[in-house]
């Protein structure tokens, strides 16, 4: 897909996504820069735009149960059950490897229902753009 439609593509899938409360969807990533190679030339693999999308719905609901962890269980709740909700939605199976990134999330899930919040924190690092949170 060239840019035009990666972004339709990222734009299709966040309507069907719940964001934390005042809280406002990401642009689509950026073009990743090669030196030599041209915006133009860029091209993305179809779901390219849709695990985006999940990835950053995802990282901010994982930002909000980091923020309200400890300090309102209510809102950490809620933020922890959207963050667990990547599980059921049909692009965490189609788009993400079975054996490397699937198991992590797995696991932060497990380590954040214990009250451990290094799980989530390493994904946030790895895994989330910088102005998600």
């Amino acid at each position: 897909m060239n840019r035009a439609q990666m972004e339709k593509e990222y734009a299709s899938a966040i309507q069907s996504l719940d964001m934390p409360e005042g809280v406002s969807y990401p642009d689509a990533p950026k073009t990743p820069t090669v030196d030599g190679v041209k915006e133009s030339d860029v091209t993305w693999q179809n779901g390219a735009g849709e695990a985006d999308a999940i990835i950053d719905w995802n990282c901010l609901w994982g930002h909000e149960w980091l923020k309200y962890q400890g300090k309102d269980q209510k809102l950490a709740t809620n933020a922890l059950n959207m963050y667990k909700s990547i599980l059921d939605q049909p692009a965490f199976n189609k788009y993400f490897d079975a054996e490397s990134f699937q198991p992590v999330i797995r696991e932060n899930i497990e380590k954040a229902e214990l009250g451990d919040p290094s799980g989530i924190k390493a994904d946030m690092q790895s895994s989330c753009r910088g102005d998600l949170w």
